[in-house]
């Protein structure tokens, strides 16, 4: 019995049904990101389920950041070999450690970017130097 309508079909191991390559990785696909998206959400609740910056929590949104800074350095030192998947499944067989903390995108790029989060900057350091609060806000209409 077959189980796609494509015309080459082969045996999947283990299995009577005859599918083709096609929906054969298309099944391994979709089991992936399965997986992958079992192992985020589990990370990002093992770390507080939210941005330690801002608090999202859309875990589309959520990414692992370095609290050190270190990720890139990291990354070369292992060729890339502690991303995706690999880091999460490690994360996981370290018991989340403390190293690691969770931040939505654009935390983690304004982190990179400019060393802080706009979210961690203070009022008194989002003024310029000689601004006072009595002054109107230009963007303010």
């Amino acid at each position: 019995m077959t189980i796609c309508d494509h015309p080459k079909t082969y045996q999947r191991p283990g299995r009577k049904n005859l599918i083709c390559k096609t929906c054969w990785d298309a099944q391994g696909a979709a089991k992936a990101r399965r997986h992958r998206a079992k192992l985020k959400a589990q990370a990002v609740e093992a770390y507080g389920g939210s941005c330690t910056c801002c608090g999202e929590t859309e875990l589309v949104f959520l990414t692992i950041d370095h609290v050190n800074g270190d990720g890139a350095e990291l990354r070369r030192t292992l060729k890339g070999a502690e991303t995706g998947v690999r880091l999460l499944r490690r994360l996981r067989d370290l018991g989340y450690p403390p190293e690691y903390t969770i931040l939505c995108f654009n935390c983690n790029l304004a982190k990179s970017i400019r060393g802080e989060c706009p979210h961690a900057i203070t009022p008194a350091q989002e003024h310029a130097p000689g601004a006072t609060d009595d002054e109107p806000d230009a963007l303010a209409a």
